[in-house]
């Protein structure tokens, strides 16, 4: 890239001195349909206030956030929840 004019040699030189970190294994598990939502909500909301209309671009940036609900006892009140979806299930709970 330094030699078609992409990038300044200094950033090349650079670039070439940093060691590589090689994933171990597989990469990991895709989070659950419930936890991706609540990362979708949150892109959403942060989208306009950011100016980053695209999702692709959104991603892009270095952004931490932290959880407002504690996830333990939101996992347990999703398992519950899910485990009521039938007619006799939640019979069965009272």
């Amino acid at each position: 890239m330094a030699d078609a004019g992409i990038i300044l040699p200094l950033l090349r030189d650079a670039a070439l001195q940093q060691p590589l970190h090689l994933q171990d294994g597989l990469p990991p598990p895709r989070p659950n349909l419930v936890q991706r939502k609540a990362v979708s909500a949150l892109r959403t909301q942060l989208s306009t206030p950011l100016d980053v209309p695209r999702s692709y671009d959104l991603e892009r940036l270095d952004l931490e956030a932290e959880p407002s609900l504690d996830g333990e006892p939101q996992a347990l009140a999703t398992r519950v929840l899910v485990g009521l979806r039938t007619p006799a299930a939640a019979k069965e709970t009272g």
